[in-house]
């Protein structure tokens, strides 16, 4: 399964010569760069006033067909088998760490890494970094954010318990910790992480203060679910 942006770009006639002016440049360097001897190559190849030609190249860029410092350009991106298969492996598990990618490709961390910057530097992927946990989750660029934060929790065995226990109760931490029979300092860690991620509330009542699943994110959780249920 691939991006849109790996088949088809839907580049003008303009832009497709300002892209191969790219390839040709950097068949006699290791990169492109923005600079005026690029400005001045496209405008003596291509056939069209000067704002035309750079509204091409602006274009480019926007899109990030073409990122100056690299010696690649976005229709080259997954020619890389190692890159291609890191890419589909993605767009197939969302919200897939790096230590996950690694494993389940049988790949160094450092390969991984080399081959994600590229990915990301031409806009094929996005991040989405937790603090705490220290965890960095990976999607496809165009992948709705709309349900990053599920794919947190549903890395955790303790997150997920307690959301489930929140989603039809209200619950005091002694009680958490009762229930799941966990220390009160590890669900307090927990529950400190779902309110930072606004996936819980606490509701104060005499004195008492207890946690339950913020409703108004209910139907989308529960759409996530069915998600990946299917």
């Amino acid at each position: 399964m691939s991006s849109a942006k790996g088949s088809s770009m839907n580049l003008t006639a303009l832009e497709q010569e300002v892209l191969d002016n790219i390839k040709n440049l950097l068949k006699r360097n290791v990169t492109f760069q923005l600079d005026s001897h690029f400005f001045d190559s496209c405008l003596q190849k291509a056939k069209a006033p000067e704002i035309e030609v750079n509204r091409a190249i602006y274009s480019l860029l926007e899109r990030k067909i073409i990122v100056p410092g690299s010696a690649l350009n976005a229709q080259q991106i997954l020619e890389n088998e190692t890159r291609a298969l890191i890419y589909d492996t993605i767009i197939n598990k969302p919200g897939i760490h790096i230590r996950e990618l690694c494993a389940q490709l049988n790949k160094s961390s450092g390969v991984v890494r080399a081959h994600l910057e590229v990915l990301e530097a031409f806009d094929f992927i996005r991040r989405k970094n937790y603090a705490p946990p220290k965890l960095s989750l990976l999607f496809a660029k165009d992948f709705p954010d709309t349900f990053d934060d599920y794919f947190l929790i549903m890395k955790n065995d303790n997150d997920q318990q307690i959301i489930r226990l929140l989603i039809s109760k209200e619950y005091t931490l002694t009680e958490l910790s009762s229930k799941l029979n966990l220390h009160h300092s590890t669900i307090q860690y927990h529950l400190e992480k779902l309110e930072t991620l606004n996936l819980i509330i606490r509701l104060s009542e005499e004195n008492t203060i207890k946690y339950t699943f913020n409703k108004a994110r209910l139907e989308t959780f529960m759409q996530f679910l069915d998600g990946i249920i299917k």
